[in-house]
């Protein structure tokens, strides 16, 4: 059993939902963020700033779950890891 997993295992799943917490409320955040600087920038009535920012939003979210994703995979966390550790919890 590798490190990761034993960590997983001691934790009982909890480690995975904090971290998806975590996870959500930066997304949260950084939406916060885009939505403000479109607002600063074009004025509340400027439907294309905030339109602008919303893909910015969606570019960032994606580039960031993605390596997200790979920071997870590279711990040898993948999708079957976590699967397997919350049938175990229950």
């Amino acid at each position: 059993m590798s490190r990761a997993a034993a960590q997983r295992e001691a934790l009982g799943g909890q480690r995975s939902m904090s971290h998806t917490v975590k996870v959500i409320a930066l997304g949260f955040a950084l939406l916060t963020v885009c939505v403000m600087c479109a607002r600063l920038l074009g004025g509340p009535a400027q439907p294309s700033y905030l339109a602008r920012a919303a893909l910015l939003f969606a570019a960032r979210w994606l580039i960031g779950a993605g390596i997200n994703m790979w920071i997870g995979v590279f711990n040898s966390l993948a999708v079957t890891g976590n699967l397997e550790c919350r049938k175990n919890a229950r």
